[in-house]
């Protein structure tokens, strides 16, 4: 054969070869119209995904959504939480209408009472040894008024006096933004933290006596989200370099004996002990908007855990049962409630009655309402069994809607 007749032959063969080809993609691009309908409607899915995140990352931002959010996280805790749950540990002194009731016919006085009448209930305490006791009660000022024959001032120092005696109670400190006020020189202080910390005009402590015989001092200071509910706990607040931790965060270190050098905040969050509490970053408007990182509040449950509302997530007992139970103790009678009972308890003390608007509105709604110290016990318990709410990020948010979103376009691709 020729030279010229071979390279006919191999053009050919390649010609042949390409047609072959192309005709085999052309068949299965033609076999069926299905094919066709499936390649456009996964580029749709794409599309929709794509749309589906840059939504996504852009509605995060606005308050209305973020309402929205909230009111499905509420629900989620009515759905998921369990008073039953709440820790054992912890117990609830409510000063509640019948504590007010019965103290005004033993002419023991009207709220707010003189503070020595604390001291009876700290007298009953040290017969119990409990391993914290806190008040969420102020006492800012010395007591100048006259009770008889007795002055304010002498109540205050028993007070002080039985403070300083058990050596573990924890008083409140109050925080406001209304005004400025000079830093008090009283203290807790050797905290590891930064101004990163949120800071407020005016911080006042308990009379210098009182303040100087706690054992640690913590905020009362509540944030109430823009639609009500309290969701979340400021763990420290600072005026100027000086730092307070809210009482519940110094409840659990009295509790776990966990000093000051023993607490620091990084990006990672609050490390207390050998614990990481989760914070989460919001913009928070006080006197002037800034940037905040707080405890979600792990709830266990709502302010009650039965219908009837007769048990409380808590283990609950009236003020007035327990001081009549040291007077009973005095006379050598058998007491109301036996001390016993809050051995190695950590014990909030603090007002519920309804006159003293000290309710709170929490994602459990109008029926989950609940005083101060059993938000702050909250807290106390999620440290306690290190069981934090840690919200995802927004990247794993995008990622979770990007997937449900490509599920969804894939079913719809093979299903039609």
């Amino acid at each position: 054969m020729s030279v010229k007749a071979e390279l006919v032959s191999q053009g050919m063969s390649i010609r042949s070869s390409f047609l072959a080809l192309r005709d085999f993609f052309r068949e299965r691009w033609n076999q069926t119209s299905v094919n066709r309908v499936a390649t456009f409607k996964i580029l749709a899915c794409l599309a929709i995904v794509t749309l589906a995140a840059s939504a996504a990352a852009a509605l995060a931002r606005v308050p209305l959504l973020k309402t929205v959010e909230w009111k499905i996280y509420d629900l989620e805790f009515r759905q998921l939480s369990n008073a039953f749950h709440a820790s054992q540990e912890i117990v609830m002194v409510q000063i509640d209408d019948f504590s007010l009731a019965r103290m005004a016919e033993n002419d023991f006085g009207r709220f707010p009472w003189p503070r020595d009448t604390y001291t009876v209930l700290l007298d009953y305490f040290e017969r119990a040894c409990p391993k914290v006791i806190t008040f969420d009660i102020l006492f800012l000022e010395e007591d100048k008024s006259q009770f008889g024959d007795k002055t304010g001032q002498a109540a205050d120092q028993e007070l002080v006096e039985g403070t300083r005696r058990l050596g573990n109670v924890v008083h409140a400190v109050e925080v406001n933004d209304t005004y400025a006020f000079r830093p008090q020189e009283v203290g807790v202080q050797g905290y590891e933290l930064g101004i990163e910390i949120e800071e407020h005009r005016s911080v006042t402590l308990p009379f210098p006596a009182l303040a100087k015989a706690s054992r640690f001092l913590g905020t009362s200071f509540m944030v109430l989200d823009s639609d009500g509910p309290i969701r979340r706990a400021v763990p420290f607040v600072r005026q100027g370099t000086r730092f307070y931790p809210s009482l519940s965060v110094a409840t659990a270190m009295a509790a776990l004996d966990v000093d000051p050098a023993g607490i620091r905040m990084d990006a990672a969050g609050l490390h207390f002990g050998n614990r990481l509490i989760p914070l989460v970053a919001f913009d928070q408007e006080y006197v002037e908007r800034i940037r905040a990182r707080h405890i979600l509040v792990p709830y266990r449950g709502s302010a009650y855990a039965d219908e009837q509302r007769t048990i409380t997530a808590y283990r609950s007992y009236r003020f007035w049962d327990l001081f009549l139970s040291e007077l009973q103790l005095r006379e050598g009678q058998k007491p109301e409630v036996d001390p016993a009972v809050f051995k190695n308890k950590i014990v909030f003390i603090g007002t519920t009655a309804a006159g003293l608007h000290e309710l709170f509105q929490t994602p459990f709604g109008d029926e989950g309402r609940m005083a101060g110290m059993q938000i702050h016990a909250s807290v106390v318990d999620g440290i306690l069994s290190n069981s934090f709410i840690k919200p995802g990020t927004l990247v794993s948010s995008v990622l979770l809607l990007l997937i449900s979103t490509l599920l969804v376009c894939m079913v719809g691709v093979y299903s039609g």
